[in-house]
């Protein structure tokens, strides 16, 4: 189920909140992944690998080229940007990745 939604350089991000993954809906209305494996534990890493516990909200970061992202379950905020997936809280990048 979607409970949050942002815009990054023209796409759509959806958090997908039930299947654990971040979905990106380009202009041209092509749906994929672009973080989360569905898995339910917590995994900085490429967007393949990362994981969420329950992503539940997103919002565009200040540069545009990415989302904060909320994971209520893990009790963290993310941002994902193209390249990474790094955890705020701890202030440190998890590894680079293309995501």
């Amino acid at each position: 189920r979607p409970t949050g939604l942002s815009f990054v350089g023209g796409s759509l991000v959806v958090v997908d909140r039930g299947n654990r993954r971040l979905r990106l809906v380009a202009p041209d209305g092509a749906v994929s992944t672009l973080a989360g494996t569905g898995e339910a534990t917590y995994r900085a890493g490429a967007g393949s690998q990362a994981a969420f516990v329950d992503p539940s909200d997103a919002t565009g970061n200040e540069k545009g080229n990415g989302v904060w992202v909320t994971d209520a379950g893990a009790n963290r905020v993310l941002e994902v940007v193209v390249g990474r997936l790094r955890d705020v809280q701890h202030g440190h990048r998890d590894r680079a990745a293309s995501v």
